[in-house]
């Protein structure tokens, strides 16, 4: 299974810089058979709807969120909760005092 997320940058006539984003699912034919409700084929849409609302930065956090399985808010922000083990994420009393 794989999301690739494709981010173009058009420019307009007057200069204006106008980012692009889509996400693309990619998974095999028998997971898109088990997917009764649709996920995959509707997480562009869904993807391109939260942009809409919540601009880039906020969307691909989101996005990550959902597919992290690390708990997301007990590492401090400089950290990649989806790069380390869970086992290593620092407790809430440990990120005091950093």
């Amino acid at each position: 299974f794989e999301l690739v997320i494709v981010w173009r940058v058009q420019i307009d006539e007057e200069g204006k810089v106008l980012p692009k984003l889509d996400l693309l699912p990619k998974a095999p034919q028998r997971a898109l058979q088990l997917d009764r409700n649709r996920v995959l084929e509707t997480a562009p849409l869904g993807f391109r709807a939260l942009l809409g609302t919540l601009g880039i930065e906020a969307a691909l956090e989101s996005l990550i969120k959902s597919l992290c399985t690390a708990d997301y808010d007990k590492f401090p922000a400089n950290m990649q909760a989806c790069d380390l083990p869970h086992k290593q994420l620092l407790s809430s009393a440990d990120r005091r005092h950093l």
